[in-house]
């Protein structure tokens, strides 16, 4: 909502806006190795935190490449709110994780160990 603003202050104005973002927008990195191993289990966590951290560095590229031509047929207004919209729909994407993992994740295993229990012929 202030980023459209920072066009009255300029380059200062910007430079503090990107400082500020990336400041409070990383706060996600120090619990994203804790948030893998809770929803994936220990096993898993180490390989799908590895592709976790380097995922987004190889999409960078891919990344420019679609906000150049986003610019070019839409405006900053068009691609920025593009970019909103994927991360609202992530928003929402996260509103269907379980709220404790732990606890599915028991009740699966315990399923998982009926139905083998039930296939074992006596």
């Amino acid at each position: 909502m202030s980023f459209p603003t920072t066009q009255y202050g300029g380059k200062p104005m910007w430079t503090i806006w990107i400082i500020l973002y990336y400041f409070l927008a990383s706060g996600i990195w120090p619990i994203l190795p804790v948030m893998t191993a809770q929803i994936f289990g220990r096993n898993h966590s180490s390989t799908i935190y590895g592709m976790a951290i380097g995922i987004p560095m190889t999409l960078n590229i891919l990344g420019t490449l679609v906000i150049a031509k986003l610019h070019d047929h839409f405006g900053w207004y068009g691609a920025c709110g593009f970019i909103g919209g994927l991360g609202f729909l992530s928003f929402l994407l996260i509103l269907l994780f379980p709220g404790d993992p732990l606890a599915q994740r028991r009740m699966y295993v315990e399923e998982k160990n009926k139905r083998s229990e039930q296939k074992v012929p006596e």
